[in-house]
């Protein structure tokens, strides 16, 4: 199996912004992932598990997360992301951490 070629240059973490509610804000997520990828030398954008929150979503919550970052930056971006999630909800503090997977926007 062939290692896929990694992106050069500047990775941000993007931080997931929460509402009052505890929901996440997606327009002020977008808004995030908007700006960073608008920023000269960067060439991929790290979404959940960097800055401790993806322990406080659900699988599909970083999922979503993953998709909405796919879909504002456009089919020449590059997000690298990967799943931490409890399998079992009700245990806290025991996670299953998936590897990092970089992968590029859908051409539409």
């Amino acid at each position: 199996m062939s290692t896929p070629e990694l992106p050069s240059g500047v990775w941000p973490a993007a931080l997931t912004p929460f509402d009052d509610g505890l929901a996440i804000d997606t327009g002020a997520f977008e808004r995030h992932i908007r700006h960073l990828a608008s920023v000269r030398h960067v060439s991929a954008i790290v979404v959940n598990g960097h800055a401790g929150e993806a322990t406080s979503l659900s699988a599909a919550e970083q999922r979503e997360l993953i998709g909405r970052a796919k879909a504002v930056t456009g089919r020449d971006a590059v997000i690298v992301a990967k799943l931490c999630f409890s399998p079992d909800q009700r245990l806290p503090g025991r996670f299953d951490c998936g590897r990092a997977v970089a992968c590029r926007a859908e051409q539409s």
